[in-house]
């Protein structure tokens, strides 16, 4: 592992240091070299965190040697350790911050960002393109819920991307969060951000080894609300069966062997008489 930010390797293109995330409208698709160049900013702000929270437990010797950051589990579960930093009213670094948000990322399709960066580049690329191609659905039916109709005009709300219960507060602590809302983790990178580059009163320079990573994630991932905003036909035509060559997302939560839950079954009762009553 050279240990060098992505554009900075001695294995990519020198081209490689211009590319810019993607910018709605003028891209209606996103390219392969995009998505590839999101999961490598995503997986190095991951490993730098990593090692930053090891160096951290490296000079207060405060933490077990076994512990590896923070993880985040495909259920949109998250743990992290109790290192010591003087950098966050949070007791941690900038950066180990922003990878806490990034992981928690919820890609409205059933898996945050964090799981697929642990499974490698292609699972980031998978959670991406599906983000892109299924998650207005979600928006758009959080939409119509809050909204009361189906409206063409129907307009999108950074609450429609969160997908969180109420009341999910009194369920998170220190080993749970849920899922974060695109909105919201956008939110926070911008902050740590504009922090990291004030000069005044600022210590913490964690984020200058993944200012580009970050700021490409950030790129993307306001494309990705961009993007979905501006998609509430086609999303709504997949919600309705009307779009044959995407079809419906029925975002599950039960996992590999549980049983639906109420919700799902019901939703997926719906699904198919919406189906059945199509072909009469």
């Amino acid at each position: 592992w050279e240990n060098v930010g992505v554009i900075e390797s001695r294995l990519v293109p020198a081209t490689s240091t211009l590319i810019q995330p993607p910018s709605w409208p003028t891209d209606k698709h996103i390219t392969t070299r995009d998505g590839f160049h999101f999961a490598a900013c995503a997986r190095r702000i991951g490993k730098m965190s990593t090692q930053e929270r090891k160096a951290n437990r490296s000079r207060v010797n405060t933490a077990s040697d076994e512990e590896q950051g923070f993880e985040v589990d495909h259920d949109g579960n998250s743990s992290s350790n109790n290192g010591s930093s003087q950098q966050q009213g949070n007791g941690e670094t900038a950066l180990v911050n922003a990878w806490k948000v990034l992981a928690c990322c919820d890609g409205l399709c059933g898996s945050p960002l964090g799981a697929a960066v642990k499974q490698g580049n292609d699972w980031t690329l998978t959670w991406l393109c599906c983000t892109l191609t299924f998650g207005g659905q979600e928006v758009v039916s959080s939409a119509e819920k809050r909204s009361g109709t189906s409206s063409e005009q129907l307009t999108i709300a950074a609450s429609d991307f969160d997908s969180r219960p109420n009341g999910y507060q009194t369920e998170e602590n220190e080993m749970m969060v849920h899922p974060k809302p695109i909105p919201e983790v956008l939110a926070t990178l911008k902050k740590l951000l504009a922090q990291s580059t004030s000069t005044e009163g600022n210590s913490d320079t964690s984020l200058s080894a993944v200012k580009h990573e970050i700021s490409y994630c950030v790129g993307m991932l306001e494309y990705a609300v961009a993007r979905l905003s501006a998609s509430v036909g086609p999303s709504r035509q997949g919600l309705h069966f009307q779009d044959p060559t995407v079809g419906h997302l029925l975002n599950l939560h039960c996992g590999h062997n549980n049983q639906f839950s109420v919700g799902e079954r019901a939703e997926l009762t719906t699904l198919l008489e919406e189906v059945m009553s199509s072909r009469r």
